[in-house]
């Protein structure tokens, strides 16, 4: 089991003009900022270190300086109890701005923006919240998923791909529908195999489970699977390289994550560009324009994409370049669901 621990992982320092922050900021002299991260926090090569990456470039492009930004990350054991506590923590030692870096925030931070109307919140894929003081960063994710689909079926030879989510949510049967789409538009006659490893998060942290499940797919004749599922995402990258096959990755650059024996496999990422996301909802508080409601990342602002690392993409670009500027067009819709 995992235990919460309320404690402070890191203080990283910067430095306002006083003019932007919000008022109890400015009382204090600085602007103060705080990220709750979800499990483990900094280090995880994953969704956590691109939040993380973005803080600190937000604080080198407005050129902060000794100010403090408090970090808190949980321990082994996360609660709704646990993560409205952190986000409390933040906002009572002054923060001007909070930054929540996963949707799991939603229920507490909504309770807690409401407590600390003169805080400002952002929160990551969580659109379903509102609030005069909170600002949704939502990932265009059917957008990027479109392309990595279109990819896939360009590169399989059986005609025959897969998509394996974590779990049933809305959030990831657009990343279905969209891989759907995209493969089916550059090859009408291609096969798409649909799987779920749970009906509850446990899906999202099962990789032998995930294993089983993509092994007997690419038994079939599947020989490309998109795996949406979190932490379980390398027992598809072992059974892709078992079966000789390839996998996509999701969110973040696998190939440049994952264990050096599979990143062969890896035909490219569908990529949310959470670093983006972090960097300028910090920066327009700073600069006084924050705004309530949903923040937007697509193809158009670069905030969702595929990866080419590794090279086993690079012969499909040209068709994945002209997809991408059709759907920032307006001329291809990708399907939500």
């Amino acid at each position: 089991m995992r235990r919460w621990t309320g404690v402070a992982l890191s203080l990283v320092v910067l430095l306002t003009g006083g003019t932007a922050c919000g008022s109890g900021a400015r009382d204090a002299g600085g602007c103060a900022v705080g990220v709750a991260y979800g499990w483990p926090g900094r280090g995880d090569n994953w969704l956590n270190d691109l939040a993380a990456a973005g803080v600190d470039e937000a604080r080198a492009e407005v050129g902060l300086g000794p100010r403090q930004v408090v970090e808190l990350s949980p321990g082994d054991e996360d609660t709704e109890d646990h993560k409205a506590e952190r986000l409390r923590q933040l906002a009572a030692e002054g923060c001007d701005l909070v930054v929540a870096v996963s949707g799991e925030y939603a229920g507490p931070l909504a309770t807690v923006a409401a407590d600390f109307p003169a805080v400002r919140f952002a929160v990551a894929d969580a659109r379903e919240i509102t609030g005069p003081n909170i600002a949704n960063l939502v990932f265009a994710a059917p957008e990027g998923s479109y392309l990595v689909g279109a990819a896939a079926a360009l590169k399989s030879r059986t005609g025959r791909i897969g998509f394996l989510g974590g779990m049933r949510t809305r959030e990831l049967e657009g990343f279905r529908a969209g891989y759907t789409a995209g493969a089916l538009a550059v090859r009408p006659d291609v096969t798409v195999d649909n799987a779920w490893i749970d009906d509850g998060p446990g899906g999202f942290d099962d990789p032998e489970r995930a294993r089983r499940i993509a092994t007997e797919m690419y038994s079939t004749g599947v020989d490309v699977v998109y795996q949406a599922a979190g932490l379980s995402g390398p027992g598809v990258f072992d059974a892709a390289r078992k079966a000789g096959g390839l996998a996509v990755g999701v969110d973040v650059d696998q190939y440049r994550t994952a264990a050096p024996e599979v990143r062969d496999v890896i035909l490219t990422s569908m990529i949310k560009r959470l670093d983006l996301a972090v960097r300028r909802i910090i920066v327009d508080a700073h600069r006084g324009d924050f705004r309530p409601g949903e923040i937007r990342f697509d193809l158009a602002n670069n905030g969702v994409g595929y990866t080419t690392s590794g090279g086993h993409a690079d012969d499909v670009v040209p068709r994945l370049e002209a997809l991408k500027a059709q759907i920032v067009a307006g001329r291809i819709s990708v399907p939500a669901r």
